[in-house]
């Protein structure tokens, strides 16, 4: 079977960013096309090519990228930079010019990375409503080169080979480019401003990622010439986090009374270390909090047919890690990592239970 290339590298990377379960719910069901396994889906959806299709998916592409994992950082603007702010984004002209653009909302392919710098390019500004809150979102795209590690079988000599038979491993290290988009999301009613960075894929991890949100701070503070104040301290949520009825705790970092460091995650059969563990065994073995991980199952796709509703759902991620010795000096944590949101509803959702407990 022949297929369209636009058609098959748009479902390629969809499935890459939120998985085949989500494209399936998200575009398939949301206009009749259905499939029983990845190849089955793309399949269906080749034979069923549409605007309509292609719209879907353009319109599920860029729900993830302004939801999708991301470490974030969020600062609170004054009256006076507010308004300066909002001023700028009236104003702001995305680089429609820019190769990168050429795919927005999707990426380019590796060979047309090749030779684009790392410099932060405007992509896109948009106006989202959710709810009854107005969010002004900046997206920048960037491209970086990561170090990538690969086995060396296939380069061996004799000596080599014979090392790898008697279990020697090798490996080498490459530099691979690779495309970003990174967010900046404003709420003018709370003055709340959230700096994201795209860890789609896992591409980049969490120091690199800190590395990203202070260079997209400084970008756009030329850009816009507004001071952005000062960074929510998200340490205050760690504890409330745990503590907090809702959702699930999947990590967990503590001191414990005898003044050890702990960083615990789920055993097999375990759904949450609050109820599972700490609350049969005892939570006055813990002197204190410094990191926490927890899930909540959202639903992200409800269809009635006539002899039942479909559900769809997806298990959102909040992780704040500070580290044992913050403790000691009062508690600092400027940014967090939120994943596996489908939707910008989604990544909205778990950015406010990071601030409401």
């Amino acid at each position: 079977m022949s297929y369209s290339s636009s058609l098959e590298t748009k479902y390629s990377q969809l499935c890459e960013s939120i998985g085949f379960n989500h494209v399936r719910n998200l575009v398939g069901r949301s206009i009749g096309i259905t499939g029983t396994s990845k190849k089955n889906l793309l399949e269906n959806f080749v034979s069923n090519e549409s605007s309509e299709l292609h719209t879907a998916m353009e319109h599920v592409r860029l729900e993830s990228v302004l939801g999708g994992d991301r470490q974030f950082t969020i600062f609170e603007l004054d009256d006076h930079n507010s308004n300066l702010y909002q001023k700028f984004f009236e104003n702001l002209l995305p680089n429609t010019a820019h190769p990168l653009s050429k795919a927005y909302p999707f990426l380019l392919s590796d060979e047309d990375l090749c030779g684009l710098d790392d410099k932060l390019h405007v992509l896109d500004k948009i106006v989202k409503k959710v709810g009854n809150t107005e969010y002004q979102v900046i997206v920048f795209g960037t491209v970086l080169k990561v170090p990538i590690t690969k086995r060396a079988d296939t380069f061996l000599n004799e000596d080599g080979d014979a090392l790898a038979d008697s279990g020697a491993k090798f490996y080498y290290k490459i530099e691979k480019a690779y495309q970003f988009l990174h967010t900046v999301i404003f709420e003018p009613n709370s003055r709340r401003l959230t700096i994201t960075c795209d860890r789609t894929a896992d591409n980049i991890k969490q120091t690199k990622a800190r590395d990203e949100l202070f260079r997209l701070k400084m970008r756009l503070t030329d850009l816009s010439c507004c001071d952005l104040g000062n960074r929510v301290n998200l340490f205050d949520f760690i504890k409330p986090l745990y503590n907090a009825g809702d959702g699930n705790v999947t990590k967990l970092g503590i001191v414990t009374t005898d003044n050890n460091p702990v960083n615990l995650t789920l055993n097999v059969g375990e759904k949450c270390l609050r109820e599972d563990r700490y609350h049969k065994n005892g939570e006055g073995l813990i002197s204190g909090f410094y990191a926490v991980g927890k899930s909540w199952e959202r639903i992200i796709l409800e269809l009635k047919t006539e002899k039942s509703t479909i559900e769809a759902k997806a298990k959102l991620h909040l992780h704040l890690k500070s580290n044992s010795s913050a403790l000691l000096s009062g508690g600092f944590l400027f940014d967090g990592y939120i994943s596996n949101c489908p939707r910008f509803s989604d990544f909205l959702f778990v950015l406010d239970k990071s601030l409401n407990h």
